[in-house]
């Protein structure tokens, strides 16, 4: 019966997520509604939750503090910045708007600066800057209405960075 109460309240976050979780907190799922680490961690640990639907919800600036407690629930300690942003960006899909997306590279870029004190990464801007770069390059990648030979180039990548210090030395 358990089963049956998360696939409906799951089944509710996918058409409506404020709805989803108020059905979870009513039938004992998640303990409150403010508890932003025990929803974040149904969220992440639940397969059936819509990643589209998970993205525009955390993206959005009433969610900041769920978002965090999502973020927080990864390792990201001895990672390169592109293995955790994939592993990250594996749970949920990016929204459109480059604004909730901004929200999200920010989010991440301060766990990640976070587990990985001072690494290979300048400074949490640094960190910020290529992490919204490698997203766009992504994007341009595989985005079916750019043309093949509009695809950017690894020059293309390099020059985009200039003048950001990235590394430390």
């Amino acid at each position: 019966s358990r089963k049956k109460i998360i696939v409906k309240g799951v089944a509710r976050f996918n058409e409506e997520p404020k709805a989803g979780i108020a059905y979870l907190v009513t039938h004992g799922i998640v303990s409150s509604p403010d508890d932003h680490e025990q929803v974040a961690r149904f969220l992440k640990g639940t397969t059936r939750v819509s990643k589209k639907v998970l993205g525009d919800f955390l993206s959005k600036k009433a969610n900041e503090s769920l978002l965090k407690a999502f973020i927080g629930l990864f390792e990201f300690r001895h990672k390169r910045l592109d293995e955790a942003l994939r592993e990250l960006l594996s749970t949920f899909r990016l929204p459109g708007e480059s604004q909730l997306i901004e929200r999200i590279v920010e989010a991440f870029t301060e766990k990640f600066c976070s587990d990985n004190g001072s690494g290979d990464i300048a400074d949490k801007d640094a960190a910020y800057t290529l992490t919204y770069a490698t997203i766009m390059l992504n994007t341009d990648l595989y985005n079916p209405s750019i043309k093949p030979q509009n695809r950017m180039t690894s020059d293309a990548f390099s020059r985009n960075l200039r003048g950001v210090k990235i590394g430390r030395a």
